[in-house]
């Protein structure tokens, strides 16, 4: 499932980086309703230190607005040691996070 931009988003950035040895992040920051809003997933080895969260600018400052519990993330945990994803191909991993993107853009549009 790819990523949806609405009329009202513009992109500012979308990056898939190894965040340590053992994750891999993504973090999407975009224009939504005049407001900056950045989502930050990791994929950790360990399931209870993987996080997908919502976050609006205020005032120059990152405030979490929402959260998708660890244990209710489709993305999956270790995606470091996922074979396509070793070494320096973090960013192949971009896909792996599409549905939990989606579903922070979901309630971000309904809180919004």
């Amino acid at each position: 499932m790819a990523t949806t931009k609405t009329k009202t988003e513009k992109i500012i950035e979308d990056i898939t980086y190894a965040s340590s040895n053992q994750s891999i992040s993504r973090r999407v920051i975009y224009e939504f309703k005049n407001l900056k809003v950045m989502l930050e997933l990791k994929s950790d080895s360990y399931r209870g230190q993987c996080y997908a969260r919502a976050s609006v600018l205020d005032n120059l400052e990152w405030r979490v607005i929402y959260f998708i519990p660890h244990a209710e993330m489709r993305t999956p945990e270790g995606l470091c040691h996922y074979l396509p994803y070793r070494d320096t191909k973090a960013p192949n991993a971009k896909k792996e996070f599409d549905k939990d993107i989606e579903r922070l853009k979901k309630y971000i549009s309904e809180l919004l």
